[in-house]
């Protein structure tokens, strides 16, 4: 496989394709599966232990707790974004076209703060990729 170290295009469609995947997969896969647990639609064998006690709380307090599994989520993913952006150890990489984008140096060339910068805006890919709004 080929390495590009200044192809903006694969390096726009590495760092597009890596911010969906990012967020439908680990953002909004979660998010269904905990409304789902709290509104008493899963199907899992573990949530029947929970449904009973979500079904006991005011519609207010299922609402607050869907916010706050959203802020955990989002806060985990921006933490892991930050660490990879400043932990000079470790090279992510995404592949485009069979050639291998290194995306912390994609985000860099095109003047981004990080992968943790593109991730928690409106305009981010939080933003951009998710079915669920993007609390700020």
């Amino acid at each position: 496989m080929d390495t590009a170290s200044e192809n903006p295009s694969l390096e726009s469609a590495a760092i597009a394709f890596f911010g969906q995947q990012l967020v439908e997969q680990v953002r909004d896969l979660p998010i269904l599966l905990m409304q789902n647990l709290v509104t008493g639609k899963s199907n899992a064998p573990s949530a029947r232990v929970y449904a009973k006690r979500f079904a006991r709380l005011v519609k207010e307090d299922r609402a607050a707790t869907l916010e706050l599994v959203q802020d955990a989520i989002d806060q985990t993913i921006h933490h892991l974004l930050a660490w990879l952006d400043f932990e000079q150890r470790v090279k992510v990489m995404v592949s485009v076209e069979s050639v291998a984008i290194d995306l912390k140096l994609a985000v860099e060339n095109r003047g981004s703060l990080g992968l943790a910068a593109e991730y928690v805006t409106k305009e981010g890919w939080a933003g951009r990729f998710s079915r669920y709004a993007v609390r700020q």
